[in-house]
């Protein structure tokens, strides 16, 4: 469905380790409504005798509406959907449900009261309810002067399975979806109640609040808007734009003090009032120096609290709950690329020697360091190696590279003078182990310690990550991602030259990698903006006889752009689903998989599988494109 205002997603309660817990089942999408005064000649003549009509007014509400589809191996016996005027005043005096022809049965209640129930089934057992591009139509009485009228909408779906054994579940919305319509005809502020954001990111410190605040893939300068939950939870609300031409809404706050307990209550004020579909952190952490180098910014997966469990004596016995990410997250995160994200830049010669007397002036084997292709690309490291040696900088001895004196001034100087730190570096992004603790750490022993809890290995440490994704779970907010940058490596050589630079990193990576991930959704008004509804002389459709001419077909060129540029994430649902090999799905073009993915059908003449396939795995207006 085109122009999505709202989402009610519908969750089942399934045993998990011996408790209840929400579910994500499927979601009933609502179309932008329509709100018009009601026409005198539209009404039937009880209406148009009424002596009341100086005190009351009559307006004609539409509201599209459509299931999505179900999951494999599932299928929708049967849907009631809640319509509530918060307005006791406000009632129903007519309903109409229109829908494409046969296929279905339905019933509607609520005539003369604040409330309309509408239930929907198959016409035929068993045969399930599909996406049908519905729309109810309500004759609504206000009073004259409500000048807003508030509707809740909730649902509740029965949800037949076959997993093994054939069981039926019931399926229903946690919370109702608000909406707020303005009673002018050409002033439909329906957007004042999607409070709901795509994903609310938190920063622990100031300073990588404004690294994500400032992030130069990120929201666009002047596009924040400042809100607030209560005196006590502030937060900014924008837009980022994702590469199939949509966008994201994004909400950003953070605590007044960093660390897990601070952190927890905050953000679960914040989920509970804007109902994010991701939480997600950016920011800083020490990172392993065994794996990671300073500026690198690394994907969380999993999360844990290292310092729960029990400690006796002088053993500590750890008690870990991790937190995983997605397959298909983890996937997105090891292939992403940061090549042209505004920090990342690739090391000049002059920049390659500065990093080979930083890491023997540290102690460390610039051989050996994770980070060295970077600096030293393939088939370089002897003939620069050998001009740094020449230049008098290092020298050759039987324990390896060493500095010399000039090379140790040098060094010394250079980073006297680095006071800010660095703007651009040749970054990696890795996925791997995130641990959070209570405590700043400045002991490079640490992260034997980690691996003695049972870590084999560890990338990153921090304070607040596996915070944000205990929220997440407990909160049933359907996703969750964290990026940080690596600022030291929690040893006694740790300084903050790399500070600002990994906050500014780690954010850039995150809204790139949640442009990637997040499905936004589409319609959705720009934050701020009054979205004024088209005013329409009457809402029932066009018979298929006066129905307008077809548009012209698209040239397949044109159709097979389109579907690269919307596809997104998708390509990897839609991968699996048409049977690509995995090893095959990993040599696609990184950020150019939809394309590849194109035409390795096109090669195998499958093309034609596409429409059916894109419908199974939720993307029936990518098949709506094929068709046409």
């Amino acid at each position: 469905m085109a122009d999505i205002a709202v989402v009610l997603d519908l969750y089942t309660e399934e045993p998990v380790l011996g408790d209840l817990r929400p579910l994500h089942e499927t979601a009933i999408e609502f179309g932008r409504p329509v709100l018009v005064p009601a026409q005198l000649s539209e009404l039937d003549p009880v209406h148009r005798r009424r002596t009341d009509l100086d005190r009351v007014r009559l307006y004609r509400l539409r509201f599209p509406f459509d299931l999505r589809p179900p999951r494999r191996n599932r299928r929708f016996d049967a849907v009631t959907i809640e319509f509530a005027f918060a307005d006791q005043r406000v009632i129903a005096l007519g309903t109409e449900l229109s829908t494409p022809a046969g296929g279905e049965t339905s019933n509607l209640r609520g005539i003369g009261r604040s409330t309309v129930e509408l239930d929907l089934e198959p016409a035929v057992a068993d045969t399930g309810l599909r996406p049908r591009h519905r729309a109810l139509d309500i004759l609504v009485e206000a009073p004259a002067e409500v000048a807003k009228i508030h509707i809740g909408l909730r649902a509740e779906l029965t949800v037949a399975r076959i997993l093994g054994a054939f069981s039926v579940r019931r399926a229903a919305s946690r919370h109702p979806q608000q909406l707020v319509l303005s009673t002018g005809p050409a002033e439909q502020e329906w957007n004042e109640a999607l409070k709901s954001v795509d994903v609310l990111v938190i920063a622990a410190l100031p300073m990588e609040y404004d690294a994500a605040r400032s992030a130069g893939n990120g929201v666009e300068p002047g596009g924040w808007r400042a809100q607030a939950v209560d005196d006590q939870t502030p937060y900014e609300t924008g837009e980022i734009h994702t590469p199939d031409g949509g966008r994201l809404t994004v909400a950003l706050a953070r605590p007044v003090e960093m660390g897990g307990r601070r952190t927890g209550t905050f953000v679960t004020r914040l989920t509970e009032h804007l109902r994010p579909t991701c939480l997600a952190m950016s920011g800083v952490c020490a990172g392993n120096p065994a794996d990671t180098a300073p500026g690198d910014v690394v994907i969380a997966t999993p999360v844990y609290q290292y310092d729960e469990g029990k400690q006796s004596g002088s053993s500590f016995f750890g008690a870990h709950q991790q937190y995983t990410l997605s397959d298909p997250w983890v996937r997105t995160a090891q292939g992403f690329q940061p090549a042209g994200l505004p920090s990342h830049g690739d090391a000049t010669p002059d920049e390659a020697t500065i990093w080979v007397l930083e890491r023997l002036y540290q102690g460390q084997d610039p051989i050996k360091h994770p980070a060295r292709d970077r600096y030293f690309p393939r088939g370089t490291w002897r003939e620069r190696s050998v001009r740094i040696e020449s230049d008098g900088l290092i020298a050759w001895t039987d324990d390896g590279w060493t500095l010399t004196t000039a090379g140790t001034a040098k060094i010394r100087r250079t980073l006297a003078d680095d006071v800010d730190g660095p703007d651009r570096l040749p970054f990696a992004v890795l996925t791997g182990p995130m641990a959070s603790g209570n405590a700043v750490v400045q002991d490079h022993t640490v992260w034997d310690r980690l691996k003695g809890m049972g870590a084999r290995k560890i990338l990153a440490l921090e304070m607040e990550a596996a915070t944000l994704a205990t929220v997440a779970a407990g909160s049933s907010v359907p996703h969750w991602l964290v990026a940080k940058g690596v600022m030291d490596h929690a040893d006694f050589a740790k300084d903050d030259r790399f500070k600002r630079f990994a906050a500014i990193a780690s954010a850039e990576v995150l809204f790139a990698l949640l442009t990637q991930l997040i499905r936004p959704r589409a319609g959705q008004p720009a934050l701020g903006v009054q979205a004024a509804a088209e005013v329409q002389p009457a809402i029932t459709e066009k018979p298929a006889s006066a129905a307008e001419p077809a548009p012209a077909s698209k040239r397949p060129g044109e159709i097979k752009l389109e579907f690269v540029r919307r596809l997104g994430s998708d390509w990897r649902d839609l991968a699996d689903y048409v049977d690509v090999p995995s090893y095959k799905q990993a040599q696609f073009t990184p950020g150019d998989e939809p394309r590849a993915l194109w035409e390795w059908l096109e090669s195998r003449q499958r093309l034609a599988e596409l429409p059916a396939a894109l419908v199974k795995i939720g993307r029936p207006d990518l098949a709506d494109l094929l068709r046409s």
